[in-house]
């Protein structure tokens, strides 16, 4: 019995000393090579078939499309929002998910045009009060470019998880309500995190019915965070960056998009990379904004004119 009792316990020590360790939300395409037996990486697309075709071995498919559900909204149903604790839990456990995991996520990106699919389900994650999560930096491609290993096909089968999650963190996320009473509040920034062309409302997306802004919003355009191999600038140019544009990470943040999708990203670059400690995700952003009909603002830059 005490022999068998050591085994077991030699058995436990080998496994936790093998056991991936997240030091940082972000990690390289080299981390994930060393440790990829150990964590359960997860592939965020469009379509199986693209999936099928190439993807870091081992990682798990994650149909982006459902990831967010649909809500009604005065009266429409829009698309795009955060499910509920039960749907994700189930979510997670079909991918194989427990509550020991260690998750990396990443996308068939390049730099902005993909990071919010992968970034939306980090926040996700993090809203249930699921800590062991992180992003590739750099995504599919600077893992092709550098490590140069692929795999196709649908991927082995996996096995139902376990993973129990908390209830919503509501200091993650901004309501409707809470955006409105926080416009003409001095000590906080509404951030718009699209680009400058829909920020001005030179164009819009066919499901956001007016063009422009919420007033009082402070632009943050999401592709002058990445550098061109897609990974993430550094800590210190972002720094410099929320400098220019006068964005003071000690306010209280509210971050939006046309969908709530890219704003993720925004939440990921100022509350996890920066340590900014009070940074809310507007989950309805503009769609649901402006289908309340609520008023938007155009041709103007306010990072320099509120208050």
């Amino acid at each position: 019995m005490k022999r068998l009792f050591l085994v077991i316990l030699c058995l436990i020590l080998v496994g936790s000393a093998y056991a991936a360790k997240l030091d940082s939300p972000l990690v390289s395409v080299q981390w994930l090579n060393k440790h990829l037996d150990e964590v359960i990486v997860l592939d965020v697309r469009k379509s199986m078939s693209d999936f099928i075709r190439g993807h870091i071995p081992g990682a798990r498919f994650v149909d982006k499309s459902k990831v967010r559900v649909d809500k009604n909204i005065n009266g429409k149903m829009l698309e795009g929002f955060l499910p509920d604790k039960n749907y994700f839990e189930s979510f997670l456990r079909k991918l194989g998910v427990n509550n020991d995991s260690v998750v990396v996520i990443y996308t068939k990106q390049k730099g902005a045009v993909n990071a919010k699919y992968a970034a939306r389900l980090y926040w996700q994650f993090k809203v249930y009060g699921f800590e062991n999560v992180a992003l590739l930096d750099g995504g599919y491609y600077k893992w092709v470019d550098e490590i140069k290993k692929i795999e196709k096909g649908a991927g082995k089968k996996i096995n139902f998880g376990n993973v129990e999650l908390k209830n919503v963190d509501k200091n993650m996320i901004a309501d409707f309500e809470n955006v409105k009473k926080l416009m003409s509040d001095q000590n906080s920034i509404l951030i718009d995190f699209r680009n400058l062309e829909l920020y001005l409302g030179i164009s819009k997306k066919s499901y956001v019915l007016y063009p422009g802004h919420i007033p009082g919003s402070y632009m943050m355009p999401e592709s002058i965070f990445f550098k061109n191999d897609g990974t993430y600038i550094s800590k210190n140019d972002i720094y410099k960056t929320l400098r220019a544009l006068n964005i003071d990470i000690n306010k209280k943040l509210i971050v939006y998009c046309n969908t709530g999708n890219h704003a993720s990203v925004g939440w990921f670059i100022l509350h996890e990379l920066m340590g900014a400690k009070n940074v809310l995700l507007y989950d309805g952003s503009l769609i649901e904004w402006t289908n309340l009909n609520m008023p938007t603002k155009q041709f103007v830059i306010e990072n320099f004119t509120k208050f």
